[in-house]
């Protein structure tokens, strides 16, 4: 239909630790690769998006929120990931001091 969009996904990423002050948790790491979709809109108003996932049909819901935690994805994005070796590292330091 004509209310179909394309959207981009960055890879999915895990933080850990606390989101303060813009610093964007203690671990961050990236746990797969990006991914694209194209939305088939079904539904749209002031406050909800509904979609489907143009090729398998999936739904999406999408709210509106002016809730302030909502933003903290921002400062998790902003702030490089650690790379598979730094991740490694970091397990192998752990598995240390757990053994």
């Amino acid at each position: 239909t004509s209310n179909v969009v394309s959207a981009t996904f960055d890879s999915p990423r895990v933080a850990l630790g606390r989101i303060a002050r813009g610093k964007g948790g203690l671990l961050n790491l990236k746990v797969g690769p990006p991914s694209a979709v194209q939305l088939d809109t079904t539904y749209l108003d002031d406050r909800i998006r509904i979609s489907r996932g143009a090729s398998r049909g999936v739904p999406f819901v999408f709210a509106a929120t002016r809730v302030p935690e909502a933003g903290l994805w921002r400062s998790i994005h902003e702030r490089s990931p650690l790379s598979a070796r730094a991740a490694g590292r970091c397990l192998l330091v752990a598995g240390i001091f757990l053994a």
